[in-house]
This record gives C-alpha cells, structure tokens and sequence, in this order.
C-alpha cells in the first residue's frame, strides 16, 4: 500500500541513440509498466535502459512504438528463472519496435527463461509501412525494414518453432512484420516437440470437467474428437485435394492459446493440420487474423504471398464444427460439433 504499482508513459520524444531515464529504477514496486509512441519511432533507434531490470516486480510490460532494436542485456531477470527474487513477467507487449530479428529475442524470451509469461505480443515490427515487395531488398531509404526474416530454415526457423512449442502461451501475435517462408509442417512440429520434451499428441491431462480450468484446460466433451482416431474429419484444399485426419493426427502446438495471430505478413505456401484442426482455431478469427498476407506483397523470390491451400475469402468450417447445431459432442466426418452453437448458432 502507498507505492507506485501500474505506471503509463506516452507521447514522448526520445532522439536518437537516447535512453529511458535511469530513474525508472525507483518505481521499484512497480507490477504494470506500459511505455508508448515516441516521435519518428520508426527512423530512430533508442534505448529501454539496464534499469528497467530491476523491477522485481514487473508483470506486465508494454514498450510499444518505442524504436529499440534489441533488448537490454539483463532483459533475462524479467523472467524470474535467473534470479527467485523475481516475481516473472506474465505479459510482454513488444509490438511496433525495430527488432531486426526473432532469434535475437527468444534466446533471451523464451519458456525457460519466462516461466510465468502467458501473453507475448511482436506486433508490428516494420520501420516501413508501405514496402510490400521483399524482391527489391531488405531496406528501404537506408534503413533495415525491421523484422524481415525467413522461418523456412535456419535460426529463425527454430526460434519460430521455439515459440510454437511454449506449452504456457494462451496468447502469440506476430502480425504486420515482414516474415516470409512456409509455415512449419506438421511433421516438423511433431520434431521440434519431441526435441522440447513435449508430448506430440493431445493427452488427458489437456482435458477437464472443471469449468474453472477453463483458462489452461479443454473443458467438458466439445474437444473429445482430439482424443480420438476412428472419425475421419475431410478437409478440401483449395484444388480439390482431400485431406483425411482424425484426432490422433493433430498435433499439439500452443494448445492454450486462445489467440494466435500470423496475418499481413509475406507467408507461402499450405496452412498445415495444426492450425487448420486446432482446437481454438475459429477462436482466432482467421478470416482475419491468419489467412489475409501482405495485400499484392511479394515474398524475396518475387512470387505472391498467401495460404496456396485454402479459399481465404470463401473459407468453409463445415469440416470444423458442421453444418448445423447438434446435441451430441460426437458427430461423424465434423470436428467439434459443439462449437457451431458457439460461433453460428444464437439459439441455446
């Protein structure tokens, strides 16, 4: 009582190689911290300070439309894994900075380092808002476009993967960056699981019939099709190819997350079963948030961006959660019937 808990700074006018006052040390009791919108964000390049480091208490961090391009070097004691003393950041908003690369971050933001951490948002890092054709560079007036980076193969390909597999997460935004490649198979997420030590498949201890788990657990029959591998659920790609998958074929990628966001990106390629059959999938408004790339964005080989197995306009669930409402949680050739009562229907 009587201390500083929540603090907002905004609308401020940082210059160029400048940093956040080191006197923030002394909200030392702070739990919310949100610092926004400095002036011509996107053309400087500042700094967030070591001093932010020692809020043991911080769980919520907000440094949006700042300029910084990389994270202080004892960024790692927000997590709490480092040092106890810390209480762990359960929210990180790092959206609309000039983070050239997804790597760099989760070396340091990771599941080990941020156990507590369940909402981490990388939004909008782009220092231009008009460049829609990667073909022609990767800068732009002389300046890196920001988060440019390719997910299809190497390091950044695996810290992509490094976030699908971080169990805790109910929410990962990454729209509005320039990241381009395929999307992870399911195949390779089913690697990159083993490799984490994760089960690759939805078990039990996912589910509950506590209404008060609602928050880390499926609750109540509307999921059970995940558990299952006799009712064959058909999925028509655009082109006319059927896909065939039970339950026993999906894998289990953020199975928390109640949003997950990708769009206006320059992504190619299929989406694959772990988002198309994901639990949470018509949670995650798709129409919107997945499916629409960079409009007429092209990627660095200079071929068009977007999803090449789905209708992303004309989008049918019927695969999903059937055609009408129904009073079992079990029907044949539809995923998860229940859901249409939630997201169709307005009757009870």
């Amino acid at each position: 009582m009587g201390r500083v808990r929540s603090v907002k700074f905004s609308l401020f006018n940082l210059q160029e190689g400048e940093i956040l006052p080191k006197e923030v040390r002394y909200l030392k009791y702070l739990e919310s911290f949100e610092i926004q919108s400095n002036s011509n964000n996107q053309t400087r390049i500042v700094s967030l300070g070591e001093e932010i480091c020692e809020l043991k208490y911080l769980k919520s961090l907000t440094v949006f439309a700042y300029g910084m391009e990389k994270l202080p070097d004892n960024f790692i004691k927000l997590g709490g894994k480092v040092d106890k003393s810390y209480r762990g950041l359960e929210k990180l908003d790092l959206s609309g900075n000039n983070f050239p690369s997804l790597a760099a971050i989760t070396e340091v933001v990771n599941e080990e380092n941020f156990p507590e951490l369940y909402a981490f948002n990388l939004t909008g890092c782009r220092r231009s808002d008009s460049y829609s054709d990667l073909s022609q560079g990767s800068s732009y007036n002389g300046r890196p476009l920001g988060l440019h980076i390719d997910i299809a193969s190497g390091a950044e390909k695996e810290a992509f993967l490094k976030l699908l597999t971080w169990d805790k997460l109910r929410s990962l935004r990454l729209s509005y960056n320039f990241i381009e490649g395929q999307l992870p198979t399911d195949d390779e997420v089913d690697t990159a699981l083993q490799k984490a030590g994760k089960p690759t498949r939805y078990q039990d201890d996912d589910f509950s019939n506590n209404k008060d788990d609602y928050k880390d657990k499926l609750v109540g029959d509307t999921c059970i099709w995940l558990k299952t591998g006799d009712n064959t659920i058909v999925f028509t790609e655009t082109g006319g190819n059927n896909l065939s998958v039970t339950g026993k074929d999906v894998p289990r990628v953020l199975p928390k997350a109640r949003s997950f966001s990708i769009n206006l990106n320059f992504l190619t390629g299929p989406l694959p079963k772990w988002i198309l059959f994901h639990p949470y999938f018509a949670e995650w408004g798709p129409e919107i948030l997945l499916f629409n790339q960079q409009e007429n964005g092209k990627n660095s080989a200079g071929a068009k961006v977007g999803f090449n197995n789905i209708d992303a306009i004309k989008f049918n669930f019927e695969y999903y959660y059937g055609k009408e409402k129904s009073v079992d949680a079990t029907v044949n050739g539809v995923a998860y019937p229940w859901y249409y009562q939630r997201y169709v229907s307005t009757s009870n």
